[in-house]
C-alpha cells in the first residue's frame, strides 16, 4: 500500500492536503490532481482508496476519462449527517461515491447513515472499524496524588469544541481536584485559553500542544473526555480505552460503539456540560470505578479494534474486490 506524499520514499512530490489552504481543498488544486493522476498512471495500482472526503473528491478528479482507471474504494471515517446538511450537498456526495466501486465504513452508524442518508447501495458498503497497536493494551498508569488527571486529545477546532470541554472541565474543578492536559492545537487554541483565565484555571489546564505520540499522556490521565460536536469513530477513543481509561464523551458518532455506557465509561446525551462535570466527580472521587471502567474499557478494545484485525478485513474486501 502506497501513499503520494507519505510513504518511505514518497511517491511524487504531490503537496500534502494539511499544507493547502481551505480555499485550495474545496477548489480541487492542480498540486494535488497532477501528481496524483502521474501516480496512477506510471504505477497502473490496481485499486486506488480515498481516504477521507476531501481525498474522495481528489481521486474521482484524478481518476476522471482514464482509459485504465483502477477500482476506486472509498474509506468514510467520518458521520455524514455532520457535515451533509443540503439536499444540494446530499446530491454532490451521492455523485462522487457513485464512481467508488466499494465503500469501507469505520463504524455501523456511518453505513447505516451513508445508506440511509445519502443513499449507497448497502451491498457497496462494508464496516472496517479502525484499530490500533497492542502497545497501547500494555499501558499503565503513572503514580500521582489525589487530584484528577483528565486528557482532551485532538484539534482546537469547532468540531472539537474545546471551548465545550473547558466549561465541562470548570464544573468539576468547583467541586474536585482536577488537572487537565489540552493535546492538540488550531484556530480555537487562544480562545480556550482564555476561557480558562476567565475562569481562574491557568493552574489546573495545561495546553501542551501536538503530540507525535500520544501514549506519554495516556499514561498521565485517569480519564479521557471528549465534547466533540461531530465524530466517526473517534481514534482517541479506541486509544485511551484501550490504554484502560474510562471515557466521559458526548454521545457523538459511534462513541457508543466503543463505550459502554456505565461500565467503561460514560456517554452524555444532549451535550449536557453538568451531567459530564458529575461524570468527573464521580470517577475523581472513586478509584475503584475508575479501574472498572477502565479494566472494561480495555477488554472490549482487545476483543474488537486491534489492528491485525483490521487489517485482515481490510485485505478481505481488498482480495474480494480483485477476484
Amino acid at each position: 500500500m502506497l501513499s503520494l506524499s507519505s510513504s518511505p520514499p514518497p511517491l511524487t512530490t504531490a503537496t500534502s492536503l494539511t499544507d493547502l489552504s481551505p480555499g485550495e481543498i474545496g477548489g480541487m488544486s492542480m498540486k494535488v490532481i497532477g501528481p496524483l493522476r502521474w501516480a496512477i498512471r506510471t504505477f497502473a495500482p490496481p485499486i486506488a482508496l480515498a481516504w477521507g472526503s476531501a481525498t474522495l473528491r481528489y481521486t474521482a478528479a484524478a481518476t476522471l476519462a482514464m482509459r485504465r482507471s483502477p477500482i476506486l474504494g472509498y474509506v468514510a471515517i467520518g458521520s455524514p449527517s455532520g457535515w451533509v446538511r443540503s439536499r444540494a450537498q446530499v446530491i454532490r456526495y451521492r455523485t462522487l461515491v457513485s464512481r467508488y466501486r466499494f465503500v469501507l465504513a469505520v463504524s455501523e452508524r456511518t453505513r447505516t447513515e451513508l445508506i440511509d442518508v445519502i443513499g449507497v447501495p448497502a451491498e457497496r458498503v462494508h464496516v472496517v472499524p479502525s484499530g490500533i497497536p497492542p502497545e497501547y493494551l500494555e499501558i499503565n498508569r503513572e503514580p500521582h496524588g489525589d487530584a484528577l488527571h483528565v486528557l482532551v486529545v485532538g484539534s482546537l477546532t469547532e468540531e472539537k469544541d474545546p471551548l465545550a470541554a473547558v466549561e465541562v472541565v470548570a464544573g468539576a474543578a468547583a467541586v474536585s481536584s482536577i488537572e487537565v492536559r489540552f493535546v492538540g492545537t488550531g484556530p480555537l487554541r487562544e480562545p480556550a485559553q482564555r476561557a480558562v483565565a476567565r475562569r481562574g484555571l491557568n493552574e489546573a489546564i495545561e495546553f501542551v500542544g501536538p503530540a507525535a505520540d500520544v501514549k506519554s499522556h495516556l499514561a498521565w490521565a485517569d480519564v479521557l473526555l471528549l465534547t466533540s460536536r461531530t465524530e466517526g469513530l473517534p481514534g482517541v477513543v479506541i486509544e485511551a480505552a484501550g490504554a484502560g481509561l474510562p471515557v466521559v464523551a458526548y454521545d457523538v458518532g459511534a462513541v457508543d460503539e466503543i463505550v459502554e455506557d456505565g461500565a467503561s465509561g460514560m456517554i452524555i446525551a444532549g451535550r449536557d456540560a453538568a451531567a459530564a462535570s458529575r461524570a468527573l466527580i464521580r470517577l475523581g472521587g472513586d478509584a475503584s470505578l475508575r479501574r472498572d471502567q477502565g479494566s472494561r474499557a480495555r477488554a472490549i478494545v482487545a476483543e474488537r479494534y486491534l489492528l491485525a484485525g483490521a487489517a485482515a478485513r481490510v485485505d478481505r474486501i481488498l482480495r474480494d474486490q480483485l477476484a
